[in-house]
């Protein structure tokens, strides 16, 4: 007789050790009862020649007159020739294949041990008494089915049919479903301090951004469905298309517009959609989520109802989450250069560690301005701006243009307050509206174009450094003079890029460039509109160029700090008193920081003030 298993052979020597135990356990002399499968002392011959063990133990059930229910994870070939009690051969097949055997009274079920498996089934004390009295009675019990009590909680453990056993035994008594445990639910209110309860939405003129507050990722976090509610934050992108008007008006009064006309079909109301998915739902038997999670907005607090034992880990997720964010001061510069003008565009630069640098200049004198310890700031007349980028390592580019000849401008410089992890939107935009006749209604769309720029910082502390990582999202439009049917072009550059910089440097972004048409007359008035004749008496010019929008951002760590005193206002002051004198110098800027300076209108022989009483941007 031989046996073979996927993973080892068992000699026919060790199953004969294993018999005596084996048939003590399965109790051959006393009568079956359920659990025990009822296989007797009959005696049996079965040669078997490489049969998958599935097949064998079918065959053998089969000749005992008993029916069998056995589990596709079984795996091996049985071999061999087998003759004598019917219980000694199942022990031999049972222990080489590490069988679990179970009967229910009607059938034996067959088992791999490593199948066997638990169970929870709420339950109340008197049903926990009810079901195991009804198991021991129906003989169920043994040292691998097990029923063990755990609080409210009935623990089942052994071979699945078991499980079923016990559970439609909980199921099937009288009153089963008032003896079912009723969990006690008591109510808790989270009061927090920095984080948001309910979700928080920010709305632009062209998207609207979700952030998903304390409540709504608590809810996430309880949900059974895995694919269900989901925190996160959500960008939704505004449609173009306004909202019509139709069936707002003497028709919506007669009951003609119960349903909204869209694209030439109708749509169900929102209350129609409500009652389908309610319906839906419920005929769907879906369970009832116990606990409750809901946002009070006025209080800025967390309700929550759930059981007494699971209190303390809402109150540690909810501490864990409101924590003190960091306050950061984004500033913004963004300069228009005309790149066609190089020529009188001087663009020098350094960088120096300390240790050795690199100079690039236009070969003049201006270039000892960039050396250690220069004033940077040029001593001519027009436009100067200088920045420093860096804390510790010098980089600076200065950009030396006049102001008569327009070569750069500061177009804005916005400063906005937020806190890390949290967008920061700045948006100068335009808008206009456009007509589309349909067939029954006319649609407005919206068309915008300008300047949205988006910084999402996050603030990372590092041993002695603290560094700031960046998300930043740039889009610039601009309406052009082309046309398609009466409605403006508008030309749209993005720009989205992460960075990471350290506290005190600033990153310039750039590369978007807008070629430029001009076209500019000049003339004598009444005489430049005669025909032919005013031709005489005025100038045509065109003229092209190429503009560079440039981006400076500056990120800076700010705290709330001691409290500024209340304002004051005094009509009573007299000219010369202390109220009355200019404010004290602003305090110097901290070493390392990001400066920009500029100087217009200066006299060609006066020079500039110097860099200390330059005006500055902190």
């Amino acid at each position: 007789m031989t046996i073979k298993t996927p993973t080892a052979r068992k000699s026919l020597k060790t199953a004969l050790l294993a018999m005596a135990s084996l048939a003590a356990l399965l109790g051959l002399s006393a009568p079956a009862a359920a659990g025990d499968p009822p296989i007797g002392n009959q005696t049996l011959q079965i040669a078997p020649r490489e049969q998958p063990v599935g097949q064998f133990l079918q065959s053998f059930f089969g000749q005992l007159g008993v029916p069998v229910i056995i589990s596709p994870n079984l795996r091996g070939t049985v071999n061999g020739a087998f003759s004598g009690p019917a219980s000694t051969i199942f022990s031999q097949v049972a222990d080489a294949f590490d069988l679990v055997a179970y009967y229910d009274g009607g059938a034996v079920y067959i088992y791999q041990t490593s199948e066997l498996t638990s169970q929870s089934i709420p339950a109340s004390p008197q049903m926990l008494r009810r079901v195991r009295a009804t198991a021991q009675e129906m003989g169920l019990l043994d040292s691998r089915n097990t029923l063990q009590p755990a609080g409210q909680m009935l623990i089942a453990n052994g071979t699945r049919r078991f499980i079923q056993q016990i559970d439609e035994i909980a199921r099937a008594g009288p009153g089963a479903r008032a003896e079912a445990a009723q969990p006690t639910y008591e109510y808790r209110v989270f009061t927090l301090r920095y984080a948001w309860a309910d979700d928080v939405t920010f709305e632009t003129a062209q998207s609207e951004v979700t952030i998903p507050g304390v409540a709504s990722i608590l809810r996430a976090m309880v949900s059974n469905d895995p694919n269900g509610a989901v925190a996160r934050r959500i960008e939704t992108r505004r449609s173009p298309r306004v909202g019509g008007l139709r069936g707002q008006g003497l028709a919506s009064q007669n009951g003609l517009m119960d349903a909204s006309y869209v694209d030439g079909g109708f749509t169900p109301t929102p209350d129609t959609l409500g009652l389908a998915l309610a319906d839906e739902q419920m005929a769907g038997g879906a369970p009832v989520q116990h606990a409750r999670i809901q946002a009070d907005t006025r209080l800025n607090a967390v309700i929550v109802r759930d059981t007494a034992d699971r209190m303390g880990a809402y109150e540690a997720l909810i501490a864990a989450l409101d924590k003190e964010p960091q306050l950061l001061e984004i500033q913004a510069t963004i300069i228009d250069i005309d790149t066609t003008r190089a020529r009188q565009l001087g663009i020098s630069w350094r960088f120096d560690d300390g240790r050795g640098g690199v100079l690039f200049g236009d070969g003049t004198r201006n270039d000892d301005r960039l050396r250690r310890g220069q004033d940077i700031t040029p001593r001519n007349n027009g436009l100067a701006i200088s920045t420093i980028i860096g804390n510790g390592d010098y980089f600076v580019s200065r950009i030396t243009a006049m102001e008569d000849e327009g070569v750069a401008r500061i177009v804005s410089r916005p400063q906005i307050v937020t806190l890390s992890n949290v967008q920061a939107l700045f948006e100068n935009t335009r808008s206009f509206y456009v007509g589309l006749e349909g067939e029954r209604d006319v649609d407005l769309y919206n068309v915008t174009a300008g300047t949205t720029l988006k910084v999402t910082p996050h603030v990372l502390r590092d041993q002695n450094q603290t560094r700031i990582r960046m998300q930043i999202q740039i889009e610039d439009g601009s309406l052009t003079d082309a046309d398609v049917d009466d409605i403006p072009v508008v030309q749209r550059a993005a720009l989205n890029t992460q960075a990471m910089i350290l506290e005190g440097q600033s990153l310039l972004l750039g590369g978007m460039v807008v070629q430029q048409d001009v076209n500019a007359v000049t003339k004598v008035p009444v005489l430049g509109d005669i025909p032919a004749v005013g031709l005489l008496f005025r100038r045509s010019e065109r003229s092209t160029g190429r503009i560079e929008r440039l981006f400076l951002i500056t990120p800076r760590l700010a705290s709330i700090g001691e409290e500024a005193p209340a304002p004051r206002l005094d009509f009573g002051a007299m000219p010369g008193s202390p109220e009355t004198q200019p404010l004290p110098a602003a305090p110097a800027l901290p070493k390392g920081g990001s400066r920009m300076g500029f100087n217009q209108g200066s006299a060609p022989n006066d020079p500039l003030p110097t860099p200390a009483a330059t005006p500055a941007v902190a």
